[in-house]
């Protein structure tokens, strides 16, 4: 939690002992380093999805090369549900909360800027217009 930060897994939401054994291993390999490409090369007879650097292929499949296949687990099979429930419920609830807070704040100045006066005080015509 660098610079305040929190990186996905957060430990708040490891409840189960299996869950926290997974997430702790995704956890020592952040920050991922990932290589992409389009590139099919050949090594070894074989052919394979690389980047061809000065010093040689750097194979994105290959776990030793690339954590790309880490980061793909991570985000597609292991926590997709999760990530979808954190972001639904935290991320998009949050930020629909501040939206309504904002939209009523600026109602209830509409509101009271075109809310009519009576001999020049704030007093209502009538109070069953409230």
């Amino acid at each position: 939690m660098a610079n305040g930060i929190k990186v996905y897994p957060q430990r708040e939401y490891d409840e189960d002992p299996e869950e926290r054994t997974l997430n702790d291993q995704i956890r020592e390999n952040i920050p991922f380093a990932v290589v992409g490409t389009d590139k099919v090369h050949q090594v070894n007879g074989n052919k394979v999805l690389g980047r061809k650097t000065k010093w040689g292929i750097i194979e994105v499949e290959n776990v030793t090369h690339c954590e790309f296949a880490n980061l793909r687990d991570l985000l597609i099979r292991s926590h997709l549900q999760d990530l979808k429930d954190v972001t639904h419920n935290i991320h998009y609830e949050t930020y629909r909360v501040q939206r309504l807070n904002d939209s009523n704040m600026n109602f209830s100045e509409l509101l009271l800027s075109a809310w009519p006066l009576e001999n020049g005080t704030d007093k209502c015509e009538t109070e069953s217009q409230l």
